[in-house]
């Protein structure tokens, strides 16, 4: 699924080991900032049943870096004749 900007979703989190793992999982797109979504559902007498959700900004993936002069072992390649 592909998320345009100002949108998002949730999905039923089927990961949940203990109580307080979030019930919903999802991710949402604001002002072109990716984010990871949990929800947990509650419950009021007054209100009634709502989700309390929390945001966090998604940390881009890490690229591994070398220092300059460190040598790096290339893998070997071998090649099989049949």
């Amino acid at each position: 699924m592909k998320l345009r900007n100002n949108t998002g979703c949730l999905f039923e989190n089927r990961n949940k080991r203990v109580s307080r793992d979030a019930d919903f999982t999802g991710t949402i797109v604001i002002d072109d900032r990716w984010y990871r979504v949990r929800g947990w559902s509650r419950a009021t007498r007054k209100s009634g049943w709502y989700v309390s959700l929390e945001m966090k900004l998604k940390q881009p993936k890490t690229v591994k870096t070398y220092k300059v002069g460190h040598k790096v072992n290339k893998p070997e390649v071998v090649s099989s004749c049949i």
